[in-house]
């Protein structure tokens, strides 16, 4: 028997099944490397979007105005989509920016205020800039979904008609805050 020979097989087979273990080790930590960072991005994603869920509006039909409420820690830039209410093209909507919505304040816009000339205006949606960089959009129903407008288009859309610029809180008299009780809460 040759022993050599024998022996070298063996040393090549536990080197093969090393090698097999190192392998599976290596793919096993790669997966739960992945995972963490899935986990990571889930987390930052859900941090973003629990901001820009705390950040609603509604229509105050008792009082004849829109109120946008800011329930975070952290200000906001907002925007406000306008048009007349029934039109649905894209062309009787514009976007009006009004700045910095502050922490645990909520916005009052009297319906009066939002005017084209003879005819009253809605808002349907809420755009806003969240602390990451990421733009949110919320319909008048409430619903949230990460926006497909990008910050180079913002130029585009803040340009709105003379008759509702320009549209400053703190400047416009017609604007008004209002602090928040139930800040950092839905």
């Amino acid at each position: 028997m040759d022993w050599a020979k024998h022996t070298a097989v063996l040393v090549a087979l536990i080197a093969a099944a090393g090698l097999m273990v190192t392998a599976w080790g290596t793919l096993k930590t790669a997966q739960v490397a992945d995972e963490q960072l899935a986990q990571a991005r889930e987390q930052r994603e859900s941090s973003s979007r629990e901001q820009t869920e705390r950040i609603t509006f509604w229509w105050h039909a008792d009082r004849w105005e829109t109120i946008i409420a800011n329930r975070t820690l952290d200000a906001a830039p907002i925007w406000i989509e306008v048009g007349v209410r029934g039109l649905n093209t894209v062309e009787d909507r514009e976007w009006v920016q009004l700045g910095i919505l502050p922490p645990c304040q909520r916005l009052e816009i009297p319906t009066a205020r939002l005017m084209k000339g003879a005819i009253r205006l809605h808002v349907s949606k809420l755009l806003i800039l969240d602390r990451d960089g990421k733009f949110w959009e919320r319909t008048a129903d409430g619903v949230l979904h990460e926006s497909s407008i990008v910050e180079a288009q913002i130029p585009d859309i803040s340009t709105p008609s003379p008759d509702l610029a320009p549209m400053k809180p703190g400047e416009d008299e017609w604007l008004r805050y209002v602090n928040i009780e139930q800040c950092g809460s839905k």
